[in-house]
């Protein structure tokens, strides 16, 4: 394995490196949310407005980070990560 991440290093396939900082450690703790508005599909932009919008606003006090939200398809309508 380490051979072949030098190879990609010397060959510039490598874009970078990320830290992925540990929850516990620093209080944090990660939740998910699925939802569903009403029984029709609801939109891409919806979903975008409902969670960024109004998730925020409701919890702009607390230490909270939106870090994903996706619009599905199937029984819901939307997945947020917290």
């Amino acid at each position: 394995m380490w051979r072949i991440i030098k190879k990609f290093e010397k060959e510039k396939a490598i874009w970078g490196y990320a830290a992925i900082a540990d929850d516990d450690s620093i209080g944090m703790k990660h939740y998910i949310m699925l939802f569903k508005r009403t029984t029709q599909p609801a939109s891409k932009e919806m979903i975008d407005e409902i969670a960024l919008k109004k998730l925020e606003d409701i919890f702009q006090d607390l230490n909270l980070r939106i870090e994903n939200i996706d619009y599905v398809h199937g029984c819901y309508d939307g997945v947020v990560s917290f």
